[in-house]
């Protein structure tokens, strides 16, 4: 069968790991408030765009992605985040959300329980 969402290579995304906090610190320098008040770039985006901008940059590692003639779509992280954020690939970024925040996928084959301490 065809796969025409693509696939994706991903890390976990664990919102209370240290790698979290610094990623959404390393993106919020991208966005500097200026005289006191927010960026305007940043203030410009909704919550959604945020979100999916942190899911890019924490989990999308890479992808195999075709366009409709068949040529290969590099992965760039604003590609990822443009791709994402469009409101017809809302099904995608679920199933990858959700994929990418469950610690089993990201565990040898032979594990069967849960890592130790979750």
């Amino acid at each position: 069968m065809k796969n025409v969402w693509g696939r994706f290579k991903l890390c976990l995304f664990d919102e209370t790991t240290p790698r979290h906090r610094v990623t959404l610190e390393r993106l919020q320098r991208k966005y500097p408030a200026k005289k006191g008040k927010p960026n305007e770039a940043l203030a410009a985006k909704s919550q959604d765009e945020w979100a999916v901008e942190l899911f890019v940059e924490m989990s999308v590692v890479d992808w195999e992605m075709k366009d409709a003639k068949g040529k290969t779509i590099p992965f760039t992280p604003e590609a990822a985040i443009e791709y994402l954020s469009d409101p017809r690939a809302l099904f995608v970024l679920k199933e990858i959300g959700a994929f990418a925040r469950d610690v089993r996928n990201f565990q040898p084959d032979e594990q069967t329980d849960p890592p130790e301490g979750n």
